[in-house]
């Protein structure tokens, strides 16, 4: 193995330390990778694809196996030392939209930008990593979970079905095998930041645990907002135009996934019956909450 870092060779030849870049971030967060994702990423041949494979080999040679019957090169968990010191949040990211050069060299425009308020983010490539691998290899996990909700720290067995944003944070949809409380309730959200202790695991995830039988995943439904009536006059112009309402309007109607739900309403501000008396620093108030609530978006 060779004692080059990703940024010696980042300085004389962007294009291979993208490349490298690529197949370490594959095997981070996929767990694989094959000669066909190099060529179709760069365009390039099979022979070309192979010496860069060999590249990286010679960089970190413990870091994956071939599988000859399936053509695929499989991380070595007990081995792998990362090549790239990837941000979480962009390796999320480019699971969700695609890798992203921009994402591993910083160049862009160069256009005044700065982050606001900016917080470090909390996430763990090494628990963040194994959830994704077991979600794109259909495999359950084991963790803990420091929720918000509950104080029950038993070990949960979850089968990671999507990745979600919400602006702010970065969550999963799984569904809870071991459920102690609510057990019609298996198809939850998870936050990224709040899993503890991840253990990857070899059983599969049953078809009957996917996202095509999670029926608040599937089902769409309206979701009527309306500025709330007890705001003074400035505080209802300030949100309609936060929130893009057209003038002498005061609504807003939305389709969204059930199991979304809640999330929009939180992060609007919006106030609906469980959530007590209302008062001025709510945005909305929920018009359609019954429907809602007889469906099981909310609670």
């Amino acid at each position: 193995m060779t004692d080059k870092s990703f940024t010696d060779i980042l300085k004389n030849d962007q294009n291979l330390a993208l490349r490298l870049a690529f197949i370490d971030f594959l095997l981070l967060y996929k767990g694989q990778f094959s000669r066909l994702d190099i060529t179709k990423e760069f365009d390039v041949s099979e022979i070309t694809a192979t010496r860069i494979i060999a590249e990286y080999n010679s960089l970190r040679e413990n870091n994956f196996d071939y599988d000859k019957s399936e053509k695929k090169f499989i991380i070595k968990i007990d081995s792998f030392i990362p090549f790239v010191d990837f941000s979480v949040d962009d390796a999320l990211e480019m699971l969700a939209e695609g890798f992203n050069k921009n994402k591993i060299i910083n160049s862009r425009i160069n256009t005044p930008f700065e982050r606001v308020g900016f917080i470090k983010s909390t996430l763990s490539s090494i628990e963040v990593s194994k959830i994704t691998r077991a979600m794109l290899n259909n495999k359950k996990i084991l963790c803990n979970y420091d929720s918000a909700s509950s104080k029950n720290t038993d070990s949960r067995l979850l089968s990671p079905l999507a990745i979600l944003f919400d602006g702010r944070n970065w969550i999963f949809r799984a569904y809870h095998e071991n459920a102690p409380s609510q057990p019609t309730v298996r198809y939850k959200n998870f936050n990224f930041s709040r899993v503890i202790d991840v253990s990857e695991t070899n059983e599969d995830i049953e078809k009957e645990h996917s996202l095509d039988y999670d029926s608040l995943w599937k089902l769409n439904l309206p979701v009527e907002l309306e500025i709330n009536s007890i705001l003074n006059k400035n505080e209802k112009e300030r949100v309609a135009r936060d929130f893009g309402i057209p003038r002498n309007e005061n609504k807003i109607l939305l389709t969204e996934r059930a199991a979304l739900i809640w999330i929009i309403l939180n992060q609007w501000m919006v106030h609906y019956k469980e959530k007590g008396d209302n008062n001025i620093f709510y945005n909305f108030e929920l018009k359609n909450h019954d429907m809602l609530f007889r469906y099981g978006a909310i609670s």
